[in-house]
């Protein structure tokens, strides 16, 4: 275990880290914090990075220098706190544009930490008074006059609007807290309940940092036995299942490419149920969004790290997922269908990673804006099967809904016809070796089919066909989550008409 050694005061160098954590923090909001919020830019270009900059400095700043007070801080700190909370208190509303509810997930975050720094930060009566005023206009009021939408359709959502609500009744308004009791415990039971057993998160690691946290802090502050539920402990689990060799994640659906679980998250997780360390290379001090509030925690919790960890593979996601590790590269198969949350049409898709990350990738979470959030999602290559590592067939890609998926067979194999429209046979087997893959597509004979495989690096001889195929590589470029373009490689290999399999060796890179 390394990351948090003996000792006190700045003679503790994990202290010093977290401090440097916390005055960056500050550093870089204490002037974007003043940037204006301008809300039309979402309706006039569809684009939101611009927004959440101005948003996300205020509510960065404010936690930075709440707990730089709380740690020792001068009086500077808690004034700058206080003129922030002023600040974010005057704002017309929390709702992002591009979300539209009453209560969403960033409304309920801010509630929940302007309504926490009104009982921990000494700030005077008059400005608490007006905070917790907002809090109730902007998240009490509008959740005990609505149902909405994420109560009905789970996933992360649910837990960061009902957690975070709770969090703000808990502190702001015990009344209205106990007349919602039910309510909220039911809706944060039923985002457990939509995972499988196992604790596989579909969503993938950014939203289990997101929801499941959510989850954590609400369920420890109000309602604690949930805690003790055997899916909280099964859904705990997962981060041990999703990293791959290189460090990178096995980045299906909306999941980067190069996550990074919560330290303060996972060291809490660890404490409570016993659950291993993740490394250091697996794992970040989060201070995104709201950042009081896996911050606050994490100083509480720690931020200890494993020295080494064997990584975990097996079969996740209630038979979906197949994941194996070898010496040089590490293996992952997705089965399932494509109506899964945050889904890509992704069906039969794999990934090939090594120590250089992943090779034959996913793409995985894209730049957010207006289109990707609509009828237009799978015109985007991250979400459409274009932009995976499956055959195109008859010219076609996969079809959306949950209709539309395949099987995952011991092998393993993935029988995944029906994720096309159209197409009588399918059928994807993987042989793993010591130095790479091999991968064996078998398809009816009046099928025209194009091999793909989606690569961050030049497939040229990484990738042999073992009929002599030819393939046609082009470089495609898409805009990732934070805005900056990026590349992938696309391999297509058409397989001659009449042809009934075709068979491919990919071999890894070994960590130098």
């Amino acid at each position: 275990m390394k990351g948090e050694g003996e000792g006190d005061g700045n003679t503790n160098p994990a202290i010093k880290t977290r401090m440097q954590v916390l005055e960056a923090l500050y550093r870089e909001n204490r002037e974007a914090r003043h940037l204006p919020l301008d809300r039309t830019e979402f309706a006039r270009t569809g684009a939101r990075l611009g927004f959440e900059a101005a948003f996300f400095a205020r509510r960065k700043f404010l936690s930075a220098a709440a707990l730089l007070y709380l740690t020792g801080g001068g009086e500077t700190y808690l004034y700058e706190a206080g003129e922030t909370m002023d600040a974010i208190a005057a704002e017309s509303t929390w709702v992002h544009p591009a979300h539209g509810d009453e209560v969403d997930l960033f409304s309920a975050e801010t509630a929940f930490l302007l309504a926490e720094l009104c009982t921990v930060l000494p700030i005077e009566n008059g400005r608490r008074e007006r905070v917790l005023s907002a809090v109730k206009k902007n998240g009490i009021e509008p959740f005990r006059k609505n149902t909405f939408r994420w109560e009905r359709e789970g996933g992360n959502w649910l837990a960061v609007c009902m957690g975070n609500v709770a969090g703000a009744l808990f502190y702001a308004d015990g009344v209205e807290f106990r007349r919602q009791r039910a309510r909220l415990e039911g809706g944060l039971s039923r985002y457990l309940d939509e995972f499988p057993a196992d604790g596989y998160c579909q969503e993938g690691l950014e939203y289990w940092n997101f929801g499941f946290g959510a989850f954590v802090r609400s369920a420890e502050l109000c309602f604690p036995h949930l805690l003790d539920l055997p899916k909280a402990r099964a859904v705990a689990r997962y981060p041990q299942a999703c990293f791959l060799a290189g460090n990178v994640t096995a980045s299906f659906s909306d999941c980067p490419m190069d996550g990074r679980a919560d330290r303060g998250l996972v060291n809490f997780l660890a404490r409570r149920y016993g659950t291993p360390l993740l490394t250091e290379e697996e794992t970040e001090i989060r201070a995104e969004n709201c950042a009081w509030l896996p911050l606050s925690r994490g100083l509480r919790d720690g931020f200890f790290v494993a020295p080494f960890r064997e990584r975990q593979g097996g079969v996740f996601c209630g038979g979906k997922v197949f994941i194996s590790h070898r010496a040089a590269y590490s293996f992952a198969v997705k089965a399932g269908d494509n109506g899964e949350p945050h889904n890509h049409n992704d069906v039969g898709s794999f990934l090939l990673s090594d120590g250089d990350g992943q090779f034959v990738c996913d793409i995985g979470q894209p730049l957010y804006d207006r289109d990707y959030f609509s009828e237009r999602r799978y015109l985007s290559l991250a979400a459409s099967s274009l932009g995976h590592s499956v055959p195109i067939v008859n010219g076609q890609g996969q079809l959306a809904g949950k209709e539309h998926g395949g099987i995952l067979r011991g092998g393993p194999s993935v029988e995944f016809a029906g994720a096309y429209p159209n197409c009588k046979k399918l059928v994807r087997t993987f042989s793993l070796g010591e130095d790479g893959i091999a991968v064996r597509d078998e398809f009816a004979a009046e099928d025209a089919v194009t091999e793909r495989f989606v690569c961050s690096r030049d497939p040229s001889g990484g990738i042999v066909s073992d009929e002599g195929i030819v393939p046609h590589v082009h470089a495609e470029t898409y805009f990732g989550h934070d805005g900056k373009e990026k590349c992938v490689y696309l391999a297509d290999f058409d397989v001659p008409r009449g042809r009934t399999s075709a068979a491919f060796h990919i071999k890894a890179r070994r960590e130098q």
